[in-house]
C-alpha cells in the first residue's frame, strides 16, 4: 500500500473539508450545543460514506486520507471497522444488528412449514448452510474435500458410503473453491490434487481463487473488498458450493484472529453471503490436544455456529490403518463414523455400512400402499423393499425433514409436496 507523506494527507484533508462543508446543515444558531452536535454526526457520516465507496474500490491513498480526518473527530479504529462492516451488510441486505425482529409465534400443522431441510448428500452436505472439517495439518483435509466438490458439481454420484444423491443443486453446478492456504503455490496444489481426482475428466465444474505467483492476483482473506467480490459472484446463481481453505488463513490474512474477537461475527456475515444461494464449507486446524468437538481450535463460535461439523483422524505414522471420518455435528442426524483408505486414486471404505439411497423408490411404494389400503409401517416397507433397515430409517428422515411424508398412524403418507413430487 502507498503510503502518504504528512503534506499530502494535509492537502487531502483540506480538499475533504471544503466539500463536506456544503454537506453539513448550517444553522444560524452555531453555539447551541445540540446543533453542533447534529452538524458533527453528519459530517461524519458524509467520511463514512465516502470511506466505504474508497475501501471498496480499493483507493488506498483516498483511504488513508479519509481516515486520517475521521481519527481526527474522535473515532477509534475498532469503531470505524465495524461501522463499515455494518454499512457494507446493510447494503447486502445482511442485518448485522444484535436487536432480534419481533417475534411472531406459528401453529404447528397451520403455518406453511416451507422446502424443509435439504440434504446434497445425505449424512454429509444440507444445502444452503455452514459446514465446518476440522483436522490437523496434513491429515488430507484438501484432497478429501476436492473430491467432495467433484461430486456436489456432478450431482449424479454419491461420496463415501453413499449411492448417489436423490437430487442435484439443479442449475447450480460450479463449485467456488477459495484457495488461501499454501500462499503463492495453492493453485499449483489445486490443480495438482484435480489432476489426481480426474475433475475434469469428470466433468466437474470447479473455479479456484488463489494467490498468483506471479502476484497478479493476492490470498482471498476477509476484508471488505474480498467479501463484495464473494457476494457478487454467488449472487449470479450458478455456485452450488463455496468451500474456504483454511479459515486460519483467511483470517490471519485480513489481520484478524481465528482465536479473539468477532469470529462469530464473522462467520455469520460469511453464512449470510453465501448461503442465500450455495453451501459453504471451511476447512480448519484442530487444537491437536482435545477430542471431539473439543478438537476444534480457536474461538467457541467454531463449534457453536457451523450446522454441520466433521473431523478427519489419520493413521499413526508407519501404520497401514484406516483415515476415520466422524461427523460430530448434523442437524437432524445421529453421530456417525466410519474408516477409509486412499488407495488405486479413489476412497475405499474400511469399515461401515453402506448406505443405499431409495428416497425416491420408498415415496412411490408408500403412495402405492396407502392408496391399496396396506400397512406402511417401517417394517412393512423393509419387507416390501428387501432393504437394510438402515437405509429405509435413514431415507424416512430425509423425506420427513424435506416435507414430502408425514406419520399417519404407525405407518406413513404423502404430503401434497409428496404428491408432486411422484407425479413429477
Amino acid at each position: 500500500m502507498t503510503r502518504l507523506n504528512r503534506r499530502d494527507i494535509e492537502a487531502g484533508l483540506a480538499a475533504l473539508d471544503e466539500k463536506a462543508a456544503g454537506n453539513v446543515l448550517q444553522h444560524p444558531s452555531a453555539k447551541d450545543p445540540a446543533v453542533a452536535i447534529a452538524n458533527e454526526a453528519q459530517d461524519i457520516d458524509w467520511h463514512y460514506r465516502q470511506l466505504l465507496e474508497a475501501t471498496i474500490a480499493q483507493e488506498h491513498s483516498r483511504v488513508d486520507v479519509i481516515l486520517a480526518r475521521i481519527y481526527r473527530q474522535g473515532v477509534s479504529r475498532e469503531r470505524i471497522e465495524a461501522e463499515l462492516l455494518r454499512r457494507w451488510a446493510e447494503s447486502q441486505g445482511i442485518d448485522l444488528s444484535s436487536q432480534a425482529p419481533p417475534a411472531r409465534g406459528r401453529i404447528i400443522g397451520k403455518a406453511d412449514p416451507g422446502a424443509g431441510i435439504q440434504q446434497l448428500q445425505p449424512g454429509f452436505v444440507l444445502d444452503r448452510d455452514l459446514h465446518l472439517l476440522v483436522a490437523d495439518a496434513g491429515a488430507g483435509k484438501t484432497l478429501l474435500t476436492l473430491e467432495l466438490a467433484t461430486i456436489l458439481s456432478l450431482g449424479t454420484a454419491g461420496f463415501m458410503d453413499h449411492q448417489s444423491p436423490r437430487k442435484g443443486g439443479g442449475s447450480r453446478r460450479t463449485i467456488l473453491y477459495i484457495a488461501t492456504d499454501g500462499g503463492p503455490t495453492a493453485y499449483n496444489q489445486i490443480s495438482d490434487y484435480c489432476d489426481e481426482l480426474q475433475v475434469a475428466d469428470r466433468g466437474a465444474l470447479i473455479e479456484v481463487w488463489a494467490e498468483a505467483e506471479d502476484g497478479s492476483e493476492a490470498g482471498w482473506s476477509i476484508t471488505l473488498p474480498n467479501l463484495h467480490r464473494l457476494a457478487l459472484r454467488v449472487a449470479q446463481g450458478d455456485v452450488l458450493a463455496v468451500f474456504i481453505d483454511t479459515a486460519n488463513a483467511v483470517f490471519q490474512q485480513a489481520g484478524l484472529s481465528p482465536y479473539v474477537g468477532p469470529v462469530d461475527q464473522y462467520l455469520r456475515l460469511l453464512k449470510a453471503i453465501v448461503c442465500r444461494h450455495a453451501v459453504l464449507w471451511i476447512n480448519t486446524h484442530s487444537n491437536r490436544s482435545g477430542t471431539g468437538l473439543k478438537s476444534i481450535g480457536g474461538h467457541p463460535a467454531w463449534q457453536e455456529v457451523p450446522s454441520v461439523i466433521h473431523r478427519i483422524e489419520p493413521p499413526k505414522k508407519g501404520t497401514d490403518q484406516p483415515y476415520r471420518w466422524i461427523v460430530e455435528k448434523l442437524r437432524g442426524e445421529s453421530r456417525r463414523e466410519f474408516a477409509y483408505h486412499w488407495r488405486s486414486g479413489e476412497f475405499q471404505l474400511a469399515e461401515g455400512h453402506y448406505h443405499e439411497n431409495v428416497d425416491d423408490e420408498l415415496l412411490a411404494l408408500i403412495q402405492r400402499l396407502s392408496t391399496a389400503g396396506l400397512p406402511t409401517k417401517p417394517a412393512a416397507l423393509i419387507e416390501a423393499t428387501n432393504k437394510t433397515g438402515q437405509s429405509i430409517y435413514s431415507s424416512l428422515k430425509r423425506l420427513r425433514q424435506e416435507r414430502l411424508i408425514r406419520s399417519k398412524g404407525n405407518g406413513y403418507t404423502l404430503t401434497p409436496g409428496g404428491e408432486r413430487h411422484v407425479a413429477a
